[in-house]
């Protein structure tokens, strides 16, 4: 068989979570065989691995294995997610910033965000700039980083090359991070790479960032405009993105506004992109002025 037929055969096995006495009977006379079966036959990832490590051996067992099934692999560095702080700082404290970005890439946002934070600034800006990069790790690469680390966690399986998506990875962080710090990290960003920071800013301004807003902001800004934009943007969103605009007007205005967006005429995905780009520019505008307070994913206001 070849490589991609063996792959194709292992993510079957692996998806067979139990067949019976009589299923195999049928299947395998079908094929003109006969077997005296007695009680159940598994599949499953297990019994997978179990024949590919008699017909290959265990390292290419495990490769052909992550290849036909993916989704049974453990993220790399997983483990540190349920790590304290202390002991991440300790773990990674005399790791060079190229090593420090590429583990950090793999951890949950909140546990990233805590690191950053406890970091001295030059460390912060040298680590997000390293992890805004888009690129893909061999296998080799990441087993030879997690052997310095293999005193205080569990070694990971080779996996084939894992792209991280830098840019994604580090909004996704900055939005649990707080206003200042966000803002101190993309300002020194912007210094080295201008289009990166402006890139990463795109991404955190998404109409998401509504939920972010106090209301007051909120209300505020949406008195500011008239009914038919109101309606304009919030075609083709998500549910909950309507509910939210429309639980912050006025209970006539939220009439109007449903009203609208059910007999108005169907438009261009790129009109209302660009309008909701336009709305989205203006609540950063106003942040960057102070008068609206957009609030960390970890954050609370107080009053």
């Amino acid at each position: 068989m070849s490589e991609a037929e063996i792959e194709q055969v292992t993510a079957e096995i692996a998806r067979i979570k139990e067949i019976g006495r009589d299923e195999a009977l049928d299947i395998l006379q079908t094929f003109g065989d006969k077997f005296n079966l007695k009680g159940n036959n598994a599949g499953g990832v297990d019994k997978a691995r179990a024949f590919l490590n008699e017909a290959f051996g265990e390292e290419k067992a495990e490769s052909i294995l992550r290849k036909a099934v993916p989704e049974t692999l453990v993220p790399p560095f997983s483990f540190m997610n349920d790590l304290s702080l202390p002991q991440i700082l300790q773990l990674l404290k005399d790791e060079p910033p190229e090593t420090c970005s590429v583990i950090l890439s793999f951890l949950e946002a909140k546990t990233v965000s805590a690191y950053i934070k406890s970091c001295d600034p030059a460390r912060q800006i040298s680590l997000v700039r390293m992890m805004a990069r888009k690129r893909e790790l061999a296998p080799e690469t990441l087993s030879r980083m997690e052997t310095l680390l293999q005193e205080k966690v569990h070694l990971v399986g080779k996996q084939d090359d894992v792209p991280i998506d830098g840019q994604d990875r580090l909004a996704e962080i900055l939005k649990h991070m707080d206003s200042g710090s966000e803002k101190r990290i993309l300002d020194h960003l912007e210094e080295g790479d201008p289009d990166l920071s402006r890139s990463i800013k795109e991404q955190l301004h998404t109409i998401d960032c509504i939920f972010q807003m106090r209301p007051r902001d909120l209300q505020s800004l949406l008195l500011e405009m008239d009914n038919d934009r109101i309606a304009f943007i919030l075609r083709g969103k998500d549910e909950k993105v309507v509910d939210h605009i429309l639980n912050h007007l006025s209970s006539q205005r939220k009439l109007i506004v449903e009203e609208t967006l059910i007999l108005s005429p169907k438009v261009s995905r790129k009109e209302v992109d660009r309008e909701t780009r336009e709305f989205l520019n203006l609540i950063k505008k106003r942040e960057e002025e102070g008068t609206y307070i957009l609030l960390g994913a970890d954050e609370d206001e107080y009053i």
